[in-house]
């Protein structure tokens, strides 16, 4: 019989992030089934938080974190700790470490990595272009 581990994601935006690494890890784990449909996008606000944590305890699940936000990172951290919620921070250790480092906080801006821009946007009308003229079938692309 195979062991079956529930994991939620807990992040303040989209959590992409999150999901990479669960793939990543749980393909090292062929006999586990891996149940991963507990995905908390745009979590903003500790009440929020603390609610899904709290489902997470009685559900015994992983909880897998991408927040930037600082005040929500260590809210999360201090209800894993009182709890003995099984939780992971991917984001916040590492802003640490380059913050000693460094010096230079982090500006904890969620969803930054996926936003959406004139360069975006000009790619994007590019690749349409190519798809919609690459049989070069219609003399207006040559224009």
């Amino acid at each position: 019989m195979k062991k079956e581990v529930l994991i939620y994601t807990v992040s303040d935006s989209i959590g992409e992030t999150s999901q990479k690494l669960i793939a990543a890890v749980t393909v090292q784990y062929p006999d586990i089934i891996f149940h991963n449909n507990y995905r908390f996008p745009f979590v903003n606000h500790e009440e929020q938080l603390i609610e899904i944590l709290r489902d997470a305890v009685k559900d015994k699940a992983i909880v897998v974190s991408t927040l930037v936000n600082a005040q929500l990172a260590m809210s999360a951290r201090s209800f894993a700790e009182k709890t003995g919620l099984q939780y992971i921070d991917l984001m916040n250790p590492f802003f640490e470490i380059l913050q000693s480092k460094t010096g230079t906080a982090p500006i904890q801006q969620p969803g930054i990595v996926h936003k959406l821009n004139a360069d975006y946007f000009n790619r994007i009308s590019a690749i349409e272009f190519a798809v919609k003229y690459d049989d070069g079938k219609d003399p207006h692309g040559f224009a």
